[in-house]
């Protein structure tokens, strides 16, 4: 994958400079020319410092990286210290022993363990978690739920940790998010949401399972009616190269207009011999 320099960002109060580029055919990011001046502690946090974000466009990049100086100025003036464990009565956790801990404040203790992490709530914090989200254990694991912990305690986090913590709910959880603040979310707002809605409309439709190459100009693709795999019914068609395109949702099969491969000896995904 080959990468193009866009522009240059430094900034005064973050005491970085960051450097956006356009990585060919998978969208913008941004990389932290010099590390930032930060306890060690907060280096090890969400952020990744040698390659931030990946952003679809360079707009989102460049408001990205905003949050991201935004955010190193901040982390220099909250206290989070690092405690064993142990000394917190963390002796095990839903992804095994922890190996380190951060303490937030106020109950909020941030875990890891070799393979995965995330928050700790005790009794007293965990009892200020809506019941929508609550869990009865205390633990919220690092990839989604973290956003829960964000929500509820955002003084404890940066406001980029805000921003990513709301898009994550929304996203994740929309049905909760809509209960606990009240606002109306539509399909275009939560990938959760989307998805709903494009398998309740394409029950009946025919949905690309797997595809294989370019040949003769078309793409030649294996479809279940409505997704459903475990129904064993599969048909084979040709898709247009310029119109198959890949995405997080099933390609949908037009019966008008893309042709269906009713000979046997052709219904596989293997290289027609020359």
């Amino acid at each position: 994958m080959t990468e193009r320099e866009i522009e240059q960002l430094p900034d005064i109060a973050s005491g970085v400079t960051l450097r956006i580029v356009e990585r060919s055919g998978n969208g913008f990011c941004f990389f932290v020319l010099e590390r930032p001046t930060l306890p060690l502690f907060q280096v090890t946090t969400r952020m990744e410092w040698d390659s931030i974000s990946v952003n679809d466009t360079l707009d989102e990049a460049r408001e990205d990286a905003k949050l991201v100086h935004l955010s190193i100025a901040e982390l220099r003036s909250v206290k989070r210290e690092y405690v064993k464990p142990r000394e917190v009565g963390l002796f095990s956790s839903p992804w095994g022993a922890p190996d380190y801990a951060y303490d937030y404040g106020e109950g909020v203790i941030k875990l890891g363990t070799p393979g995965h992490g995330g928050f700790f709530l005790t009794l007293e914090a965990n009892e200020r978690i809506h019941p929508a989200w609550r869990t009865g254990n205390g633990f919220y694991e690092e990839d989604e739920q973290w956003g829960i912990v964000a929500h509820h305690f955002p003084h404890l986090f940066t406001t980029r940790d805000r921003t990513i913590a709301r898009r994550t709910l929304i996203n994740s959880f929309p049905d909760e998010f809509m209960k606990v603040t009240g606002e109306a979310l539509t399909a275009d707002q939560s990938h959760t949401l989307r998805q709903r809605e494009f398998w309740a409309t394409n029950a009946q439709n025919w949905l690309v399972d797997a595809a294989f190459g370019v040949a003769d100009q078309d793409v030649k693709v294996v479809a279940s009616l409505g997704g459903r795999r475990e129904s064993n019914t599969q048909r084979w068609f040709l898709v247009p190269a310029n119109e198959y395109k890949p995405s997080l949702l099933p390609f949908v099969i037009d019966l008008d207009r893309h042709v269906e491969i009713l000979d046997a000896s052709q219904k596989t995904f293997h290289p027609k011999a020359a």
